[in-house]
């Protein structure tokens, strides 16, 4: 069940279409959710939020990407993920 992805890829929608996205965006930390689910299902909301927000990202022309950060998924402006 991929219920807290699709809850987290609204609001990274919002945040696009409001302009209100920073440059260092985190979404499903784990410490946010591991009171309700299992870290096994967080992980794989992790992974499913990240598949998602990268071809939103592709398909809209967007210049950010979704990659895995400390317990958490994390959405940069693709120009930084050069310079690391």
């Amino acid at each position: 069940m991929l219920d807290i992805a699709y809850e987290e890829f609204e609001r990274l929608e919002e945040q696009i279409k409001d302009s209100e996205i920073s440059d260092r965006e985190e979404f499903l930390d784990m410490w946010q959710f591991e009171d309700e689910y299992s870290h096994n299902h967080i992980e794989e909301n992790q992974d499913a939020f990240m598949k998602m927000a990268n071809e939103y990202f592709e398909e809209n022309n967007l210049p950010y990407e979704a990659k895995l950060g400390c317990e958490n998924i994390v959405v940069v402006p693709i120009k930084d993920n050069k310079n690391q």
